[in-house]
């Protein structure tokens, strides 16, 4: 809980001030580039592949999907609670960061741009975010029901 409350403190302080949407954004700054492009550019970084390995990485050694001995094991995640609610936490990482990309790309849709969803060099983006979100979701859903069907519903929440 404190690690929750420290990480929500450091968003909080750290995030940006509150700026107009992305179409609205993009024209009053001038951008010769089509929003689409600054939004591809800003999520296709460095920093983005960084973060989607880490949690890739983390998550793969909690879930351990392969059995191997170095890894957490099953008899393991079965008796610590904190397993089960890492692994939902690090889907639900993934699921923000997906629903994020898709809600602007639906944005710029029906602003009447919607070439996140038809230019050939973009679109996949959209798509794979749309799959990596329902994934995550389906993870999370998966590792809460397995916490709650190994401890109480008050030690899960």
């Amino acid at each position: 809980v404190l690690l929750a409350l420290c990480g929500a403190v450091l968003i909080a302080v750290n995030a940006p001030a509150p700026q107009a949407g992305v179409v609205a954004q993009t024209k009053d700054m001038g951008l010769e580039e089509p929003p689409e492009d600054v939004i591809y550019a800003s999520l296709i970084t460095w920093r983005a592949f960084i973060y989607i390995a880490v949690v890739g990485v983390l998550s793969f050694g909690l879930a351990n999907p392969l059995k191997l001995s170095f890894l957490v094991s099953q008899t393991f995640r079965q008796e610590k609670v904190i397993m089960n609610c890492c692994l939902c936490g690090l889907a639900g990482a993934i699921t923000v960061t997906s629903s994020k990309g898709v809600s602007t790309a639906i944005n710029l849709g029906l602003a009447g741009n919607p070439a996140m969803f038809v230019r050939g060099n973009i679109c996949w983006l959209t798509y794979v975010l749309i799959l990596s979100a329902v994934g995550s979701i389906v993870l999370q859903m998966k590792y809460l029901n397995e916490a709650l069907m190994h401890f109480g519903s008050s030690h899960v929440v």
